[in-house]
Parts: C-alpha cells; structure tokens; sequence
C-alpha cells in the first residue's frame, strides 16, 4: 500500500509531466487533465513555483475574458546535457546536446575525429557543463550494447568495456544514464508516430558499420535480457566481420544483406511496419526489397515498409524522454 508521501510524488508527477509537454494549461486545465481536484493543484503548483521548477503568469486566454493564471515549465531552471557517439559515414562522431525538460535543444556540438575515447568525451563534456551550471542528468546514446553502465560491442573499438557510466556520474555529480542509440530512436519515433498499438521496427544501415535494429511492441521497448535485442549483424552471413563490412560499404553490395534483414525480422517479430534507414537505402529502394521479401514470405504477411531519411530527431526526442521517465521516476533528492 503506497504511502502519503508516495501518493504525493505521483500527483507531482502527474502535473511534471503535463507541463514538460512545453504547453501552457491554467490550473482548471490542469485539473482536468490529471484527474487531481483543484485544490490538490493549487497546492502542488504552488510547491513547484516555489521551487521554480514552474513559472505562474497572468494571460487572457484567447484574448476573450479576464486574465487567468497559466502555468508552464522553466526551462532556465535545469537542464539535460545528451551525449551520442556514432558511426557516421564511417567517421567517429561525437554529439552534444544541452536540452531543456521542455524538450527544447539550448546549444548543439558535431564533431568527428579519427580517434574518440573517454577522455575525450569527458572533456568535451565538461566544457557544456562548465557553461550550463543547472544540468542536472546526462542521457548517452551509443553504438553499442549498454551492459550495466558500460560499453560493449561497440562500433568505436577505443570505447569498448569503458565503464563510462561510473565514470562520468563520478566526474559530473549527477545521475548518468547509457542507452543503445538505436533504442532511443525507435523510443523518439514512437514518442512522435502516437500509434501505441502497432509492432514497430526501426532498421538502419549505416555505411562502414553494422546494422541495427529496435523494435516497439504495443509500447513496450523489446531490449532483451541482456540488452543485446537488435544487433541483427550478429546474424550468420557466413562472412566474417571485415569481410561484412566491406560489403555494406556500397549500396549495390549491400542490398542482397539488407534484404536478408529485413525477412528475418518478418520472420522472428511480425512487426506491423519497418522504417528503414541509413546511408545504404534509400526510399526507391523499398520497392525491391519488398520483391527480394517476397521470394520467401507469402504476401499477405508482409509488413508495411516506410523509408525515414534521418533518425537524428527522433534519437533527440528518445533522449529527452527517457531523461523525463527517469527524472519522474527518482527519489525527491533529485529533484530541484
């Protein structure tokens, strides 16, 4: 049986996570919407003003009638710092953001290099930290398999077994979070699709790496129990890895392989839709993929295929909410 002090953090929840919507909603609204009675509101509200988690302003709602207070996050009260290493076009790149909990990115930093280790993420990362003061959690993304805060299997060999969770929370002071890059954006693309009751699978094939894949069913991210789910260039291509690689280093050799991925996973998840991605298709490519499908799967199992020419959005939108599921998720020390 939950507690007051339980209940209590859940209705402050309920009330965060309406206004980190980036949307404005009156306390009527808000009551409304969370199904709290007014006056549990007011008081919350006020509690979260006071922290200035919230800001209060007096507005004329549609220019009709008399002014009414309206609530909204703020955003200068904290913030999230995203960091992402990735492949790209076969080059190492590093990705900071600093994103507000409204959603909103505040500064971008893109950068490649020919050699990406942790000191170097840790002292780029520092130079965001030392000019935002207020973040207070960082999400990573990356290309590998988050195995308890710590790299494996990764595309970047000079990150591979960094215990870059550990490290960083100790270096930064605030809570770190590892996830898989391609977890992220399927999570960013569900976020933004609104469609709860499909099976959805994100496909990318990136140039020079290995694909990955990542699948939502029925709004439940499937990360396996070891948070190895999608890492479908495991599968047995009777090719060893460089051999692999080279192969997905041009589209024209790199089709036959897509088209065997995309019939596996028909085969073992019967997604409802596939979004294909990365530099080795491209949406004319769809139509072949679906006859190479065809050969093999009887039509009317044959899943919808989309083509999404950059997932980097939807990565965003994953990392800002999988930051707001964890803030919302702590103990109150987290909170400001």
């Amino acid at each position: 049986m939950k507690d007051s002090s339980d209940i209590r953090k859940l209705n402050i929840n309920l009330i965060r996570r309406l206004l980190y919507s980036n949307k404005e909603y009156s306390k009527q609204d808000i009551s409304l919407k969370t199904g709290l009675s007014l006056s549990t509101c007011n008081t919350l509200l006020n509690e979260l003003a006071a922290n200035n988690e919230i800001i209060g302003e007096k507005k004329q709602l549609q220019n009709i009638g008399p002014r009414t207070m309206v609530y909204h996050v703020n955003t200068q009260n904290e913030q999230l710092l995203c960091i992402s290493f990735e492949i790209t076009k076969g080059l190492k790149t590093l990705i900071l953001n600093v994103l507000s909990f409204a959603g909103n990115i505040l500064e971008e930093h893109i950068q490649t290099y020919d050699y990406l280790d942790y000191d170097l993420i840790k002292k780029e990362s520092m130079t965001i930290l030392a000019q935002w003061p207020n973040i207070s959690q960082v999400i990573i993304s990356g290309c590998c398999v988050p195995d308890h805060g710590i790299i494996r299997i990764c595309d970047i060999e000079e990150l591979e077994n960094v215990a870059i969770v550990n490290k960083l929370s100790t270096a930064f002071s605030c809570p770190v979070h590892l996830e898989n890059d391609m977890h992220l954006k399927s999570y960013g693309y569900y976020i933004k699709s609104k469609d709860s009751k499909k099976i959805l699978t994100l496909a990318n094939f990136p140039s020079k790496a290995l694909p990955g894949i990542s699948t939502i069913y029925n709004g439940t991210l499937i990360r396996g129990s070891h948070l190895f789910a999608g890492n479908i260039g495991y599968l047995p291509f009777e090719l060893s890895p460089r051999e692999l690689l080279l192969l997905l280093g041009d589209k024209k050799t790199a089709r036959p392989i897509i088209s065997r991925v995309i019939i596996a996973i028909i085969s073992m998840i019967d997604p409802s839709s596939i979004v294909l991605t990365g530099q080795l298709v491209e949406a004319s490519d769809l139509a072949v993929i679906r006859s190479d499908c065809m050969k093999t799967i009887p039509e009317r199992y044959l899943p919808e295929l989309h083509y999404a020419d950059d997932l980097y959005k939807y990565m965003m939108v994953g990392m800002h909410q999988k930051a707001l599921d964890i803030k919302l998720s702590m103990d109150e020390e987290y909170f400001f």
